[in-house]
């Protein structure tokens, strides 16, 4: 368990003067003619509303295979649940499964895959967040599977709040400080009174003890509301160390801005330097709700890829951006941007980065939704080269439904395939939705 953080003891890393301000070329995505193929779908409800939130792909019960792992909540009838799934990647046969609740409502947000306990297998981590009756406290677990068993064993937790609500949004695995172990970087929120202030948090798990270590945290507000809505781990500069990546927002008085973050954590401190930072709104509120990295442009590097929503004025756009950050200022600078709607409100939940046209450039998949009156699910595949859109896909399942994140992998037999998992309206319930894409 990690205790209440005081106020008193955090160090503050608010973040105001000498901001840049991207400014970018503006490039329409057309409908094109081109589409995924579904290879498999499925749905399922359990209690009265059920909701797949986030996607990830791994392997982990140790049968050399990739697993598609899905996270989300269901509702009992009288609270939230946390829901956690193993699927097979070629039938979507249930495999492994675990559901908990602390308190009166408990969620997950968010997943990643990898070995963060130095086992050389790799765990399940979830990040979300428990309600105790007063205040929503976040919620990390790891959890590992097995081929022999359809439960999941609980490895390690912790649980926190700093003053009064305090949320995950987003969870990634990597060695952010150069110990050659992988950490836990959960990104967030948490509410000081005022206003909600970012939340950066770098985690150890242990094989020998349940519990979990805190090495590295930040949390900052610009002006106002800030929180982080997605966070990714890589080499983003070319130093061969591994950065931190946030995406999320601020508020600046009268409308919400993007906010792109990139730090590194160290053994020596527990504080977290800022390398980079970027903010944009396009006409008014301006999101990122996910980030991505991928090495697109075969350089030294990896690119980050940012997808979200702006309003026009009438209606929310897509929003994608392609940025480096540069090497002789503390900002980034935009490599590429495409935007859309189709319809009417159209926004990206989730962006994923990977090889599957066969192509000689990445992949860099969408998915989000957009509305003509119903929610509509909504996937995008563009060259990360020219933001061209190389195949699309939209579908409606009864009434509203939406894709709530993507992840690409390789399953064995099958090659490269698109995971989208989400949820639709039923018209009585909400059921949770998950489909591969060839």
């Amino acid at each position: 368990m990690i205790g209440d953080f005081g106020m008193s003891s955090k160090k503050s890393l608010k973040l105001f003067a000498s901001i840049f301000m991207v400014i970018i070329v503006s490039l329409v995505v057309a409908r094109p003619a081109s589409a995924f193929l579904s290879q498999n779908s499925g749905s399922w409800l359990w209690g009265t509303d059920t909701r797949a939130v986030a996607v990830a792909i791994g392997d982990v019960n140790g049968d050399g295979q990739n697993e598609i792992v899905t996270g989300g909540y269901f509702n009992d009838g009288a609270h939230w649940n946390t829901q956690l799934m193993v699927l097979n990647a070629a039938t979507l046969a249930l495999e492994n499964y675990a559901f908990w609740r602390w308190g009166s409502d408990t969620e997950i947000s968010s997943i990643a895959i990898g070995d963060v306990n130095g086992d050389l297998k790799n765990e399940i981590v979830t990040g979300g967040a428990l309600f105790d009756g007063t205040r929503w406290n976040t919620q990390v677990m790891v959890l590992s599977a097995s081929t022999t068993s359809t439960a999941m064993s609980v490895l390690n937790t912790a649980y926190w709040y700093w003053n009064s609500d305090t949320q995950i949004s987003s969870v990634a695995i990597g060695d952010v400080n150069g110990d050659l172990k992988n950490e836990i970087v959960t990104g967030g929120s948490f509410f000081d009174g005022t206003r909600f202030n970012a939340q950066l948090m770098v985690l150890s798990a242990s094989a020998t003890s349940t519990a979990v270590t805190v090495l590295n945290y930040a949390f900052w507000y610009w002006n106002s509301d800030t929180q982080i809505s997605s966070v990714a781990i890589g080499d983003v500069n070319g130093d061969l160390k591994n950065e931190i990546v946030t995406g999320g927002s601020f508020f600046d008085g009268t409308r919400s801005n993007s906010q792109l973050m990139m730090l590194s954590a160290s053994t020596t401190s527990t504080a977290m330097t800022v390398l980079n930072y970027a903010y944009w709104y396009w006409t008014s509120d301006t999101y990122i709700n996910s980030v991505a990295l991928g090495n697109i442009t075969r350089s030294t590097g990896l690119s980050v890829v940012t997808g979200g929503s702006y309003f026009d004025g009438t209606r929310n756009n897509a929003q994608l951006l392609v940025l480096s950050p540069s090497t002789t200022t503390p900002t980034f600078n935009v490599l590429n941007v495409a935007f859309w709607y189709w319809t009417g409100n159209t926004q990206i939940n989730s962006v994923a980065v990977g090889n599957f046209s066969g192509a000689s450039t990445l992949d860099i998949f969408t998915a989000g939704t957009f509305n003509d009156g119903r929610n509509h699910a909504l996937l995008h595949d563009l060259d990360s080269s020219t933001m061209a859109t190389r195949a699309q896909a939209s579908w409606l399942t009864v009434s509203d439904t939406e894709a709530n994140s993507v992840a690409t992998g390789n399953f064995a037999g099958f090659g490269n395939r698109v995971v989208v998992v989400g949820s639709f309206w039923d018209n009585v319930h909400s059921n949770a939705q998950i489909t591969i894409w060839g």
